[in-house]
C-alpha cells in the first residue's frame, strides 16, 4: 500500500473515530487548554482503534461471545470459589417443564473482567438473567470447562417459570416489518423470527425512539442476536431487553448502530 492510500485510509478513520472520541470525553476541564483537550480527544481515539483491532482485549472478549450459548435463568446465589478466585453462579432453570439448579464459573475475579461479572452478579440476585456460556480449554486439550463471560438483566423474576438453556447464538434474517404488534410473551407463544421482530420494534417505539429509520437499524442490529431453534425464537426476552435499553438516535452509541445496521435495514425494508 502506498504512503498516499495510507494517509487518506488514516484520514478516513480519524473522521469516524473523531466524532465518537469527542462524544465520550466530554467538554473541556477548566482551566483546560485547547491544545490539553484535543490531545485527551486524540488519546481516546487512538485506544478506540487499538481496541478494534485483531489482537485487541475487545475483540477477544466479542470473539467469545459470539462463540458463547446463552441460558436463561433466576440467579439465585453468587459465591467466590475460594481455591480459584471465580464467582460461581447458581441459577434455577426450567427444563422439560421441571426446576432444576445450573451452576457455572466466571473468569477469576483477581482479573478484570471475572470482577466486574462477579459485581454485576451479586446486584442480579432473584433476577432473571441471560449467561453468555462459553467452553474454556484446560491444560489437556481434551478436556474443556463451562465458563459465564457475559450476564444480561431480564428483570425480577415472577412466577411464569424459567426459559431452557437455548442453542448458540447465530445471525437471522429478520423479516418484513407487520402492522398490528401484540405481546408474545403475555400470550405465551414461542414466536418466530417475523414476529419476534414485530414485537422488537413496538418496543423500540414504546421505549421513545420516534424516528422509523433508527427503529429499523436498531432492530437490524437486535435481530442479529436472535437464536432460532425448529423456527422459532428461543430467546425473544433477551431480545426484548435489548430494545428497551437501545440508546437514544442522537448518542454515539446510537450513531453506531444507525452506520452498521442503517443499510442492512434498509435492504430488509427493500
Amino acid at each position: 500500500m502506498s504512503p498516499e492510500q495510507i494517509a487518506r485510509d488514516a484520514a478516513d478513520l480519524a473522521m469516524r473515530l473523531l466524532p465518537v472520541a469527542v462524544q465520550a470525553v466530554g467538554p473541556m476541564r477548566d482551566n483546560e487548554t485547547q491544545a490539553q483537550y484535543m490531545e485527551r480527544v486524540r488519546g481516546l481515539a487512538v485506544d478506540l482503534w487499538i481496541e478494534s483491532g485483531p489482537r485487541a482485549e475487545l475483540t477477544r472478549r466479542l470473539t467469545e461471545l459470539m462463540d458463547s450459548q446463552v441460558f436463561v435463568g433466576v440467579l439465585t446465589a453468587v459465591e467466590i470459589e475460594q481455591s480459584s478466585t471465580r464467582a460461581m453462579l447458581t441459577l434455577s432453570v426450567t427444563r422439560d417443564r421441571e426446576s432444576v439448579e445450573e451452576m457455572i464459573r466466571t473468569d477469576r475475579t483477581d482479573g478484570p473482567a471475572g470482577r466486574a461479572l462477579w459485581e454485576t452478579a451479586r446486584t442480579l440476585i432473584g433476577h432473571r438473567v441471560a449467561i453468555y456460556k462459553h467452553m474454556e480449554t484446560r491444560a489437556d486439550p481434551n478436556k474443556k470447562y463451562r465458563c459465564a463471560k457475559h450476564i444480561v438483566d431480564l428483570g425480577v423474576a415472577d412466577d411464569a417459570g424459567e426459559e431452557s438453556p437455548v442453542a448458540a447464538i447465530r445471525p437471522v434474517s429478520a423479516a418484513p416489518s407487520q402492522p398490528g404488534p401484540r405481546s408474545l410473551r403475555q400470550s405465551g407463544q414461542t414466536p418466530s423470527a417475523a414476529d419476534a421482530r414485530v414485537e422488537v420494534v413496538a418496543t423500540l417505539e414504546r421505549a421513545g425512539h420516534a424516528d422509523p429509520g433508527y427503529r429499523e437499524a436498531a432492530c437490524a442490529g437486535i435481530m442479529d442476536r436472535a437464536t432460532v431453534q425448529g423456527g422459532v425464537v428461543t430467546n425473544v426476552d433477551m431480545l426484548l431487553q435489548l430494545a428497551r435499553t437501545t440508546p437514544p438516535a442522537d448518542t454515539a452509541a446510537g450513531r453506531m448502530i444507525s452506520q452498521r445496521y442503517g443499510h442492512q435495514a434498509e435492504r430488509l425494508s427493500a
